[in-house]
């Protein structure tokens, strides 16, 4: 009998979980924080992974404790200045995988045609495709031919 080491068994994958884990709350607070406070400097705001304009939430610590105090349009200009930025590092990111092959695990019909198909790389990018004679749950083997900040634009490799 052969035995496999599970990765997400060892100490220290599991050290450095309980080490997230315990600072999850104290981010959040953080960042609530930052967003809400004006003595916070925006060049000093870090950006999050999930991008949204501050309101606040009923029965939560911000609510209570914090005062609104930021005026919407400033919101709204930091929330596009989040967006914007980001645009411009994923289009970035994307023009770096124009000319590669990726592996492509086929989700469904592309939106805007029945003859294409999308579908996921290993890195979680969507990629767009001409549908050949693929089925959802495919995996296809897809060299990028092109992309926008958003999506993957490719053709199949045979």
């Amino acid at each position: 009998m052969i035995t496999y080491a599970c990765p997400y068994n060892t100490p220290l994958l599991l050290g450095r979980w309980k080490w997230v884990t315990s600072r999850r709350t104290a981010i959040r607070t953080l960042r609530a924080k930052a967003l809400k406070m004006p003595s916070i400097l925006w060049c000093s705001f870090s950006p999050s992974a999930f991008m949204f304009k501050y309101s606040e939430r009923p029965g939560t610590f911000a609510q209570r404790n914090l005062g609104d105090d930021i005026p919407e349009d400033v919101k709204t200009a930091r929330l596009t200045e989040i967006i914007n930025l980001q645009n411009k590092l994923s289009e970035a990111s994307n023009k770096r995988d124009v000319g590669k092959e990726f592996e492509v695990l086929v989700e469904g019909t592309s939106k805007r045609s029945e003859e294409q198909l999308f579908g996921r790389t290993s890195q979680n990018k969507m990629v767009v495709f001409d549908r050949g004679d693929h089925q959802i749950g495919d995996y296809v083997k897809v060299r990028i031919t092109g992309c926008s900040s958003a999506t993957l634009f490719g053709e199949e490799v045979k």
